[in-house]
């Protein structure tokens, strides 16, 4: 049996980590697509399916696929994205800010989450004290939560 050095293990934990950070978890992002915006393939009318029991061929029934609903246009945040911005960088009253843990904004945000999903993570955070965030209990009022899912939800500010 192969002992393996600690050095050769350390460069494959690095290329592993290379690996991985390629495949799309970079910027936080869930590189498993999503079913419901997965494109639908159909085949043309004719070809061949796989073989039934008896071994004959038949046709594919002709499928046409419906197009998919527009996505409805995202609803305004209530709160204000720039006083979320700016608590997200300083909450008053206390030490520490979000930013001091999670650094960059890009690696909370997600793309398919909305300033009431925002919103309703923050508070449960805070609530079960996720990651010592149970700090800014007392810190932030109902208006802090939803500015800073507005900006959370904000990509452009």
């Amino acid at each position: 049996m192969t002992r393996h050095r600690p050095t050769m293990i350390r460069a494959a934990c690095l290329l592993m980590a290379a690996a991985l950070a390629a495949c799309g978890m970079v910027d936080g992002s869930d590189p498993i697509p999503d079913p419901a915006q997965t494109p639908v393939v159909s085949r043309s009318a004719g070809a061949p399916t796989k073989p039934s029991v008896t071994g004959s061929r038949s046709p594919a029934p002709a499928t046409t696929a419906a197009a998919p609903a527009p996505a409805p246009a995202p609803a305004a945040p209530e709160g204000d994205a720039v006083r979320g911005k700016q608590l997200y960088a300083a909450v008053p009253g206390s030490i520490n800010a979000c930013k001091d843990c999670h650094m960059s904004v890009t690696m909370v945000r997600r793309a398919d989450t909305t300033a009431a999903g925002y919103e309703t993570m923050l508070r449960s955070a805070v609530q079960t004290n996720l990651g010592t965030m149970g700090q800014f209990g007392d810190k932030l009022a109902d208006a802090d939560f939803r500015d800073l899912a507005a900006y959370l939800a904000s990509p452009g500010i």
